[in-house]
């Protein structure tokens, strides 16, 4: 079961060139030969608290890898790079950044790779797999995350929810060394993207899979498994221009109580149902593959609807079953009038402040690919 949710909600975040699916090769000298960096590709995630005595968010005991998982699809790894970042990290037990014991005469750890390890990648060149998260590298200080390492170079901000300096020169390092670069995500936090998108011709959401979700990691990548996960948050580019940054930690800032309405209202009614069926066919030259359909809608946001709402918001979604080259299968979506509505703070209900609103004016149903791409029919 574990296994079977990774290898649903795993995401293909980009997918240039259609380097993915990779394909595992033959056995022996003709299967693919890769080369893993990251500290993430020796020491994955796998969710909940750290794999020590800390158990308040429950232990994750991990008894598959990323190596064990590209293994067992076929591929070759590269064991010189496996071998020196176990060593690296058994020298500074401290680092939390993708970075080979960065020191004062290496800021960026690049040199150690140079001398230690680049000799390998021409035997292990078919593609480079970065593993990556965010660093989490940060202490709190007036309300904000801040990291000394952290900043790159002319960004003038830092915080637990981007990669930083160094993470940044390795993505540049491997872009420059191979032809193919796949970046997998272990993290489930939403986190910045942009310079991994820049680095890398492929990129997936793996998140944290459990103890034994990272075995779909290699099947994914291969195309056995046809990734069909979809993210359930937006992933800002720049997450200092998302208004909850400024909240973080409250910065000083209190809740502004709220005024009481005692003009009257009218109760409206909201038993209505909308269901809508969906037809998904695959392309006659497509791999097998499953797909899933979002309904979205739109309440009115406007000079007489002024209740402050999102742009888009999802209201039922579902995903087909596998389906071969030229299938096609109906999905049936359904959304309750009702859950279009909004909440007013300053709503007098039955003697209380606050209730939930259906504000008169254009409700707008949308079938989309996410929250901002609306499908042309």
């Amino acid at each position: 079961l574990n296994e079977r949710i990774a290898e649903e909600g795993m995401v293909l975040l980009k997918n240039d060139n259609n380097v993915l699916p990779l394909s595992p090769g033959g056995v022996g000298t003709d299967a693919t030969r890769v080369t893993l960096f990251g500290y993430k590709s020796v020491t994955p995630d796998g969710g909940a608290s750290p794999n020590d005595t800390d158990a308040s968010a429950g232990v994750t005991i991990i008894t598959s890898d990323v190596y064990s998982s590209l293994a067992n699809s076929g591929y070759r790894t590269n064991p010189v790079v496996r071998a020196a970042y176990t060593s690296w990290m058994s020298e500074s037990a401290n680092n939390t950044s993708d970075f080979a014991a960065m020191t004062e005469e290496d800021p960026t750890g690049i040199k150690r790779f140079t001398d230690d390890v680049a000799y390998s990648f021409a035997d292990y060149d078919d593609a480079a797999i970065v593993v990556l998260s965010a660093t989490g590298a940060s202490s709190v200080k007036d309300g904000r995350e801040l990291d000394k390492n952290a900043a790159i170079d002319g960004d003038s901000t830092s915080h637990a929810h981007q990669i930083d300096k160094v993470q940044l020169n390795l993505l540049r390092y491997v872009d420059q060394h191979f032809d193919k670069v796949i970046t997998l995500i272990n993290d489930s936090t939403p986190m910045e993207l942009g310079y991994i998108n820049q680095y890398s011709d492929a990129g997936m959401l793996i998140g944290n899979p459990g103890a034994t979700g990272f075995n779909a990691i290699g099947r994914v990548l291969s195309g056995a498994v046809n990734p069909s996960g979809r993210l359930p948050d937006i992933y800002p580019a720049d997450l200092t221009k998302d208004p909850t940054y400024d909240n973080f930690g409250r910065n000083g800032i209190e809740p502004v109580a709220a005024v009481t309405d005692e003009s009257k209202s009218t109760t409206l009614t909201a038993d209505s149902e909308i269901v809508i069926d969906v037809t998904v066919a695959n392309g006659e030259d497509s791999l097998p593959g499953k797909d899933v359909v979002e309904l979205y809608y739109s309440a009115p946001y406007t000079d007489t609807a002024k209740l402050e709402k999102p742009a888009a918001v999802l209201g039922d979604f579902a995903k087909t079953d596998t389906l071969a080259a030229g299938n096609s299968q109906t999905l049936r979506l359904k959304l309750d009038a009702r859950d279009m509505a909004s909440y007013d703070v300053n709503r007098q209900h039955d003697g209380n402040l606050g209730a939930w609103v259906l504000e008169a004016g254009e409700y707008v149903v949308s079938l989309r690919t996410n929250s901002h791409d609306v499908k042309d029919n």
